[in-house]
């Protein structure tokens, strides 16, 4: 070993490799330990990730669509992710709340964005937010619902086509109409409406979409616009009189109603909304492991046997869907961009 210099000395201590260097009158071991994979790695790795409860930011009030669908989710979540996962209610700015708190979080797996879309998008558009398109990136979807129009049991109309011949016949602002915000897919859906009619309602938002649904039993409004399957909590005192989609796939589900399209000779585009995870936008370079765990758990929840079995003796198979984080990524742009085609119609009072 004539190569090394002569302060240096090498030697076997438990089977590692010891160097022992005279440096300043002192002595410093410098264990090498023989095998790397004996060392151990930082916490990015995410070997022992969760080792607390994961939270998740729900941008809605409890009782909605949005939190009814995380909770039928969570328990499997939980068995393939292998931790807890704890729901934090953050309502407000149609979803902007919540996307700021996590959008600024650390981005280490801890805090998942449970948002409804296209609200979210709408964000960018309709206001003035701390956080962009590239600040979270998105786990997937895990439910969807298409658009209806439901009034109470009582209610004079039994098809929307009598409904908008009433509206045209009585003062503008007469039918009063609740969606979940003024920045949501419900309103939206609602001024499309009124564009293609020529009929003015009194649109009120109600800060999410259980306090809208619950208005309309309540004698508050005459009509609301709301999913197939979140608005099945009033489906025993309302009756649904349109389907805001190209098609009606759920007769038992909306009374057997036609779509708005049919009724009324429009061609008025889709009304659906899907509920899905977010993360911030870091985690995939920060904790890429932790990033890759997260999103398996999650898609491995919603193929899961029992969970597909749950939601099937609901009845509410058709709401599950599911789809790579990527894609979803993609689509949410597009989406971002088709919106900002009705930015003036949105804002408009």
């Amino acid at each position: 070993m004539n190569h090394l210099k002569k302060s240096e000395h090498y030697h076997l201590k438990g089977g590692r490799v010891v160097k022992t260097t005279k440096c300043k009158g002192k002595l410093f071991n410098l264990v090498w330990v023989t095998s790397i994979l004996l060392v151990v790695v930082p916490a990015a790795f995410g070997d022992n990730f969760p080792e607390k409860p994961v939270t998740i930011v729900v941008s809605t009030s409890p009782g909605g669509g949005l939190d009814t669908a995380i909770r039928q989710l969570v328990p499997f979540f939980e068995k393939h992710l292998g931790g807890k996962l704890v729901l934090q209610y953050q309502p407000g700015g149609s979803t902007a709340v919540a996307n700021t708190i996590v959008a600024k979080s650390k981005p280490d797996g801890y805090m998942i964005d449970a948002v409804g879309e296209p609200h979210y998008q709408l964000t960018f558009i309709t206001q003035k937010v701390s956080y962009t398109i590239d600040d979270l990136i998105p786990m997937g979807p895990f439910s969807c619902d298409p658009g209806v129009y439901r009034v109470r049991k009582d209610a004079p109309w039994n098809n929307l086509k009598e409904l908008i011949d009433y509206a045209k016949s009585k003062p503008p602002r007469t039918i009063k109409v609740s969606v979940s915000e003024r920045t949501s897919g419900n309103y939206l859906a609602v001024k499309q409406l009124e564009e293609a009619t020529g009929v003015t309602f009194n649109i009120v938002p109600f800060g999410g979409g259980n306090p809208a649904r619950l208005a309309l039993l309540g004698g508050q409004v005459d009509l609301t616009n709301a999913g197939v399957f979140n608005s099945l909590s009033i489906a025993e005192k309302s009756k649904v009189i349109a389907v805001h989609y190209q098609e009606n796939r759920w007769p038992e589900l909306t009374d057997h109603a036609r779509t708005v399209n049919q009724q009324l000779g429009t061609k008025l585009s889709n009304s659906i909304s899907y509920n899905a995870f977010w993360l911030p936008a870091k985690i995939k370079t920060e904790f890429p492991d932790r990033y890759k765990k997260l999103v398996k758990a999650f898609h491995d929840a919603l193929t899961d046997k029992e969970y597909v079995a749950q939601m099937k003796k609901l009845g509410l198979e058709a709401q599950v869907v599911r789809e790579d984080p990527e894609p979803h990524d993609r689509a949410s742009r597009e989406l971002l961009k088709e919106l900002e085609k009705y930015k003036d119609l949105l804002l408009a009072k």
